[in-house]
């Protein structure tokens, strides 16, 4: 499973920027604009989104936690990036799907 999120964190670097900078996946406007709407809404299905948005949030929460060194991030913009979704107990498992990955492509459209 690790090797799956570190592909698609990669993936999502390689598309946002082309000199591979980490700290550009901590650019929301760039991962919205780069990844999201000229990317990935244009080649995956939502459910590939949303997996490459979790492992996005993983790789942040792993830097939050870890603080390599050479990786240069605001904890305000690492906490905001690794949000959880909530939604309530009365949806179906296609609706709160549905919601989490509104919820995070909200993250990143505001």
């Amino acid at each position: 499973m690790s090797n799956q999120h570190a592909s698609q964190v990669s993936k999502i670097l390689d598309v946002i920027d082309p000199n591979k900078n980490v700290e550009s996946l901590f650019n929301k406007k760039l991962i919205r604009d780069t990844f999201l709407k000229d990317h990935a809404e244009r080649t995956y299905k939502p459910d590939a989104i949303k997996s490459y948005l979790l492992s996005l949030r993983y790789f942040c929460s792993f830097i939050l936690t870890e603080r390599p060194d050479g990786v240069n991030v605001e904890d305000a913009t690492i906490n905001f990036m690794t949000k959880k979704p909530t939604c309530g107990h009365h949806l179906t498992r296609k609706t709160v799907n549905a919601g989490i990955l509104r919820n995070r492509m909200k993250i990143f459209l505001t």
